[in-house]
């Protein structure tokens, strides 16, 4: 906090200016939550002229040098005890009207008074806040300071210049940004003098620089900066360009701001291995060495996704998911064993960290199948609806990438089954054993079964060497069962599956009266059929058609649901009486 025992006299929006106080005060946190900090500092005087009846326009250059994110809010100017002073008004207060608005932009921090409607001299204030991200990316305030203004407004007939608008951009480290910046003025005669600042001029390591020749309308200005890796972080750096005129008796300005964002390259030449039942990943060490490790991410079959200028990390409507991470710069291999289904291609990618959470740009996808040393289930399909003779059909697909020398016959299958979508434990069939891998015995059919009340779930398991070694096991593959939800002239069919391989369509069948018709196909599992009469009833299947993403696996897959009928009623209340 600090104090002065007095203000000016005759401060237009202060009461009694001379016998109020001059106070400001600043808030900085350090914790264990969110480590050093700084406070943020100003590169522009708070002593400042304005023309009466003409916009006034002004930005203090605020920078932080932890990179933390700020915000700008309008308070009160304060006096004795650092209490709000009493009967303050903002600027636009003294003569109110259309023509005289005051404002503070939340973001640039630029304020803008469009425009004075008496001279004289002015105090204003502002609270500049930082903003630090911690833990799982939560934001939280890590301080704030106070800047106490004073504007003094005279008479004078000079228009503001314009700065020609500049956009935000993002650039990889290790880029040389350059681009002009251009001003003019609209009064005849006057020329403009073009200046920049912010924190990228101020950086310890190739600071940028900002060429503009002798003062001119129109004047151009040339920003160059020769990024690096020390320039990466979370929060862009912000550059405000500073056009002033040679009017007098003031000089008046104009004020652009922009946002840079430096961003770590992508880590290179990453490769996927498959081993066993995992995949074995590898990248290059980033060319920043101030990384502290990297994110690894997922997905079931390739995207195609190339990152825009300012898309950093790998965003989540790539279906990407985070699987893990390594923790340093030379921690560039990991080893992905989780949950992985036989039969798919996975695909990855990597992203570098930096230590303020800072994401690069992410890997090119790569990708890998495993090798197929166990079989794959490719059909459970009901052949029959009925709580006592239904059937399921189940087909799977053999151990073609088997090491037969490592793994000798004869090779044998053994077939298990449960009830509901996850579990399959109870042994139903063993095939005979075969000396070699292809076994002619790749399909059952498995009758006698429940298929009217619920679904039921299949597993299949390899056996080598005359079935004395168990090789390895299928994953889970359920059959297809549509529960109905019945409505007022509508009935939605819920199709529930729990299958290795993706489903992508579902096409709907209803029976007429003589045989089941396609009525329609959806791509999710969910489909509402509309138009229907209460009290009649309806009867369904469905058939699903999908693949695994390994391409050497027969394609599509066409699986059947039970049959199911129900009947369509009015279950909506009506409206209460008005």
């Amino acid at each position: 906090q600090m104090d002065d025992q007095n203000r000016n006299g005759g401060v237009l929006n202060i009461p009694n200016s001379v016998a109020q106080s001059f106070c400001i005060r600043t808030q900085l946190v350090i914790s264990a939550q969110t480590g050093h900090n700084c406070s943020v500092r100003f590169q522009n005087s708070p002593l400042q002229d304005a023309c009466f009846q003409q916009p006034w326009i002004h930005n203090s250059v605020a920078y932080d040098p932890d990179g933390d994110s700020l915000s700008y809010e309008p308070v009160v100017c304060r006096g004795l005890n650092c209490d709000p002073i009493t009967g303050y008004e903002y600027p636009d207060g003294v003569f109110p009207g259309p023509n005289n608005n005051y404002d503070i932009d939340p973001v640039t921090g630029t304020i803008t008074w469009d425009s004075p409607q008496a001279t004289g001299e002015y105090n204003i204030a502002f609270r500049v806040y930082e903003w630090r991200r911690v833990g799982s990316g939560t934001w939280v305030n890590v301080g704030w300071v106070t800047r106490d203004m004073q504007v003094t407004v005279v008479p004078c007939s000079n228009q503001p210049p314009e700065i020609a608008d500049v956009a935000d951009t993002c650039v990889e480290a290790g880029t040389f940004l350059t681009f002009p910046v251009q001003a003019s003025d609209p009064d005849a005669g006057q020329n403009v003098t073009l200046n920049a600042l912010g924190q990228p001029f101020l950086v310890g390591s190739s600071p940028a620089s900002f060429t503009s020749p002798n003062p001119g309308n129109p004047v151009t200005g040339i920003f160059n900066w020769n990024t690096n890796c020390s320039h990466v972080r979370l929060q862009p750096y912000q550059v405000v360009f500073n056009a002033t005129d040679n009017g007098q008796p003031v000089q008046l300005q104009d004020y652009s701001t922009m946002n840079i964002t430096v961003v770590g390259p992508a880590p290179e030449n990453p490769s996927a291995t498959p081993s066993g039942t995992q995949i074995d990943l590898q990248w290059d060490a980033s060319i920043c060495s101030n990384v502290t490790g990297y994110a690894i991410y997922r997905r079931s079959g390739f995207y195609g996704f190339v990152p825009g200028p300012c898309e950093t990390g790998v965003p989540g409507y790539t279906g990407y998911q985070f699987i893990g991470s390594t923790s340093g710069l030379n921690s560039t291999t990991y080893s992905d064993d989780q949950g992985l289904i036989i039969g798919n291609e996975y695909c990855y990618m990597v992203v570098a960290l930096f230590p303020d959470g800072a994401e690069s740009y992410a890997s090119v996808e790569f990708c890998a199948i495993l090798d197929r040393q166990v079989p794959v289930i490719t059909h459970v399909s009901v052949g029959e609806t009925d709580p006592a003779t239904g059937i399921d059909t189940v087909r799977w697909s053999n151990a073609y990438d088997l090491d037969t020398v490592a793994r000798p016959g004869p090779y044998q299958f053994r077939l298990y089954r449960g009830n509901g979508f996850n579990t399959a434990g109870t042994l139903i069939y063993t095939s005979p054993t075969h000396p070699f891998l292809a076994h002619p015995d790749t399909s059952f059919l498995d009758t006698g079964l429940d298929t009217e009340s619920g679904p039921h779930a299949y597993r299949v398991e390899l056996l080598g060497d005359d079935g004395n070694d168990l090789i390895g096991s299928a994953s889970v593959a359920s059959s297809v069962f549509i529960v109905p939800d019945p409505d007022d002239e509508q009935i939605t069919l819920d199709i529930q599956h729990n299958t290795p391989w993706v489903n992508t369509t579902y096409e709907v069948f209803r029976f007429d009266g003589v045989q089941f018709v396609l009525i329609g196909t959806s791509t999710t599992p969910t489909y509402t059929d509309t138009g229907l009469v209460n009290g009649q009833e309806y009867c369904y299947y469905v058939k699903t058609i999908g693949a695994y993403s390994n391409p050497d696996i027969v394609a599509p897959l066409i699986n059947f649901s039970q049959e199911v009928c129900a009947v369509p009623v009015d279950l909506t209340p009506p409206c209460p009486p008005t």
